[in-house]
């Protein structure tokens, strides 16, 4: 499920061009947080959309990041993150009585 919402958020941020900051697991097991512009689906490793190539403003150079590794995306414009907008979505918001 989260899986899809990532994949739905980095379209919309290739389309528009978006800057986003994006949480990942890397292969070894830690996590980091960068800040990527210039996204587009990579196919260096082949797979299909498995990959992005971006500008990975951390490291000042181009970058291609697994999406699965991807575990959450923040849009810097609307300083949300996916995960914060699945909490809203999923929290008790009425009077069941």
């Amino acid at each position: 499920m989260m899986n899809n919402i990532i994949q739905e958020y980095l379209h919309k941020a290739i389309t528009n061009g978006d800057t986003i900051t994006i949480k990942y697991i890397k292969p070894n097991g830690e996590s980091s947080i960068r800040q990527i512009s210039e996204i587009c689906y990579s196919y260096e490793f082949g797979g299909d959309n498995e990959y992005i190539e971006v500008f990975c403003h951390t490291r000042n150079e181009r970058r291609t990041f697994k999406i699965s590794r991807i575990i959450d995306i923040e849009d810097i414009n609307k300083k949300e993150s996916i995960s914060q907008v699945k909490k809203k979505k999923t929290a008790y918001t009425g009077n069941m009585l």
